[in-house]
């Protein structure tokens, strides 16, 4: 039996070729300074990747004729326990609002005052075991509730720090964004850490600092706060940064593990979008920027899904056809998977307090401010 000189050769290609699509990758992986670096190309490894999101729940904050203890002026914080109920932290009564995971009102708890159980300004609140932490940043403390609303203690925080935004560690610690502010040779500063935290929110271990003057018309929050999410073991950092993609991934006690960085070219902000910036800056927070020109941060959140995945909100270039898109890219193991579009999603490319994503279970839980209402999905 003859074989053709021409059919060898077509196999030989065959093979060359199939082999060297397998040793095709879209990364590298070197050790820096003992910590292992997986540098990512622009070309995703998961080319068919999707996410389907299906919406199972919608809470809308007010309702005509509705108790006034169970509408929502403004939504700050949701969180949802073991059994599904969700918690709601109403910004202007300073309370909880509990629902049931079909989304009946159950109850409401804690509320505006300087007593037990009782928040000046609350900034932030997350169910940590079977407590509902409530943090209030106007009387520097945390008021502590059982998952039926009944108090149990509020504990000083003190040394004028705040915590802004935590999330609870399978240890029984947290990590989260702490706030500083106070004078300095006759200058006021504001310092903002990336730690871990203890039950009573004192720092152990500081990830990430950054710190700045305070100039009314010129202070930025979003140069302060850094991107986090946590898995089952592992808590992931960004450091506010205009030109360079890297999220550091660290054990619970702090030990850096290894690092993610990817390809990232700096932008600027459109006027439109500057002038949303500005405005939202003045609606939460009071400042009156008079920015013209705002770099973009290149990440802009993190959350860490049920399915072992890291997305990674980044900025991008925007015009009429693509302003409001959401996109995120979604790693594993430290490898890029792919960039995704989510379309119940407005996309925004730079710290929006006002839509705010909660990854918890099962279910993505979007927080939307001007809209009032909070909405449960799967994927």
């Amino acid at each position: 039996m003859k074989i053709s000189k021409l059919a060898v050769l077509t196999a030989l290609i065959i093979l060359v070729t199939s082999c060297g699509k397998k040793a095709e990758q879209n990364y590298t992986v070197k050790e820096v300074n003992g910590i292992k670096v997986y540098s990512n190309q622009n070309e995703p490894s998961d080319k068919d990747l999707k996410v389907e999101l299906k919406e199972v729940l919608k809470i809308n904050g007010f309702i005509e004729g509705q108790p006034e203890e169970r509408n929502i002026a403004m939504p700050m914080a949701v969180d949802a326990d073991k059994e599904g109920n969700i918690f709601v932290l109403d910004r202007k009564s300073a309370s909880v609002k509990k629902f049931s995971k079909n989304g009946e009102f159950i109850k409401s708890f804690g509320r505006e005052g300087t007593g037990p159980g009782e928040s000046r300004e609350v900034s932030a609140m997350n169910i940590i075991g079977d407590t509902v932490v409530v943090v209030d940043m106007g009387g520097q403390k945390q008021a502590k509730f059982d998952l039926n609303g009944a108090h149990i203690t509020d504990t000083t925080i003190g040394g004028n720090r705040t915590p802004v935004f935590f999330k609870p560690l399978k240890d029984g610690n947290s990590v989260g964004v702490i706030w500083y502010e106070g004078m300095e040779n006759s200058e006021y500063y504001v310092s903002v850490s990336l730690s871990i935290i203890d039950d009573k929110f004192k720092e152990i271990k500081v990830l990430d600092t950054q710190k700045r003057k305070f100039v009314p018309e010129k202070f930025n929050i979003a140069d302060l706060i850094g991107s986090y999410a946590v898995s089952e073991d592992k808590i992931y950092i960004n450091s506010p940064s205009e030109d360079k993609f890297l999220v550091k991934a660290y054990d619970f006690n702090g030990n850096e593990l290894y690092n993610i960085s990817k390809n990232y070219r700096r932008l600027l902000m459109s006027a439109k979008e500057v002038k949303s910036f500005n405005d939202g800056m003045k609606k939460v927070f009071g400042l009156n920027l008079a920015a013209v020109e705002i770099a973009k941060r290149s990440i802009n959140g993190m959350e860490y899904d049920k399915y072992g995945r890291l997305w990674v909100m980044t900025s991008a270039e925007r015009n009429e056809s693509n302003e409001n898109t959401f996109y995120a890219e979604l790693f594993k193991g430290g490898v890029y998977l792919n960039r995704i579009e989510v379309p119940q999603f407005k996309g925004s490319d730079y710290f929006d307090i006002g839509r705010q994503m909660y990854f918890i279970g099962e279910f993505i839980y979007l927080l939307d401010l001007e809209n009032n209402e909070i909405t449960v999905y799967n994927y």
